[in-house]
């Protein structure tokens, strides 16, 4: 299985938590792996290197949040992925290990 693609998904009020994540998520998982955000507004401030940032259409305070995904997931050609939340940090090392669970969802 090739690397997973992580996704993020998030909103304009949420902009601000995005310089912490990306630097505790290089520091305790690596600067390899490949993250996405999903938004709306595109930050006015820089990413590194290996996270992008999508804009999934208008921030309409969550009207159609759940729309935008599912439209966004549906566009793509991924056959798994991982999904994350952008207010939770990470704070220690990543543990990997040699199985991961893969959920499917029909």
């Amino acid at each position: 299985m090739k690397k997973l693609k992580l996704y993020i998904p998030t909103c304009d009020n949420y902009l601000f938590l995005i310089p912490p994540f990306t630097f505790l998520f290089n520091k305790f998982w690596n600067t390899e792996q490949e993250v996405v955000y999903l938004g709306y507004k595109k930050p006015e401030f820089s990413l590194p290197d290996n996270f992008d940032f999508i804009s999934i259409g208008e921030d309409d305070n969550i009207k159609n949040w759940a729309t935008d995904l599912i439209n966004f997931f549906s566009s793509i050609d991924d056959e798994h992925f991982i999904l994350c939340v952008d207010d939770q940090f990470l704070v220690e090392n990543t543990n990997f290990v040699n199985k991961i669970q893969i959920l499917e969802f029909q």
